[in-house]
């Protein structure tokens, strides 16, 4: 009953650092997680992807402290934030490796239970990430992961395609249908569960809906800056870059000025599978 022992203050820097500890991307997803994953008691988990430790932290707490939890991402400067945050909050179950999912370093059936939540968006090579959670799992522990499968933001890659479309850009409409089916579908996702011999027991999906005013706030959303313009930008190069992305933002506008606000679908997948 440790716990009768401890207590947080709220003015001191370290708790402030570390109270807002999960990104609104990263949020549903995570909910999703925390709410569909088979819960263990004992033994060990692992986060692939944990980035500053959402859901790591949350899995350490309500697993409990015989579950000994490892969060495992190349974001160096991510896993020392992760790390701060489990200083401040005490949490003792969790540890931090510094690493890629090419070569999980842990020992062959390890882990009870391994989750990932967007991590698949950011695998260099799934096919061989799965190989290594295989590896890792031990007989029937559960891989459970989150993603957003082809479809997020329908609606805009729409209004991109048809503004390309009425410049004539046709290399950048081939290059932006590529972009768009780099995504992966759910049947393509089941299939690397399938090839990594993990049997694939459930599967949970979900829309989140993202409002906006309009386009103009939608594209300057700093996630959206940090995490899908530069490939957007890839696709649109040289002079008329800053033309047809300003006739994106006012088809947005017009859309959200019609309809009350701007709403982006992010369609979200819960995959569950047992070694």
């Amino acid at each position: 009953m440790k716990y009768l022992q401890k207590s947080f203050d709220y003015l001191q820097p370290e708790i402030a650092e570390a109270y807002d500890e999960v990104s609104f991307w990263s949020a549903p997803f995570g909910l999703l997680l925390l709410r569909e994953i088979p819960l263990i008691s004992k033994g060990m988990a692992l986060d692939l992807g944990c980035a500053t430790g959402f859901p790591l932290l949350t899995l350490a707490q309500r697993l409990g402290p015989d579950v000994r939890v490892m969060g495992l991402d190349p974001w160096l400067a991510a896993i020392e934030r992760a790390h701060r945050k489990a200083t401040a909050f005490e949490i003792r179950n969790v540890e931090l490796h510094h690493g890629t999912t090419a070569d999980i370093p842990f020992d062959d059936e390890d882990f009870d239970l391994v989750v990932s939540n967007l991590g698949i968006n950011n695998f260099e090579n799934p096919s061989q990430a799965f190989d290594e959670v295989n590896r890792v799992l031990k007989m029937k522990g559960r891989l459970c992961l989150t993603t957003n499968p082809i479809g997020t933001f329908a609606r805009f890659y729409e209004v991109m395609l048809e503004t390309l479309a009425e410049v004539g850009q046709e290399k950048a409409i081939f290059e932006l249908s590529k972009h768009i089916s780099a995504r992966r579908t759910r049947s393509q996702l089941e299939d690397l569960f399938y090839e990594a011999e993990l049997d694939l027991e459930r599967v949970v999906e979900e829309t989140h809906i993202m409002r906006y005013a309009n386009g103009t706030a939608f594209l300057n959303d700093y996630f959206i800056i940090l995490g899908f313009l530069p490939g957007w930008k890839d696709i649109v190069k040289g002079q008329l870059q800053e033309k047809i992305f300003k006739l994106i933002e006012e088809k947005l506008n017009a859309i959200a000025k019609k309809e009350g606000e701007l709403r982006m679908e992010v369609p979200m997948l819960y995959m569950e599978g047992k070694k």
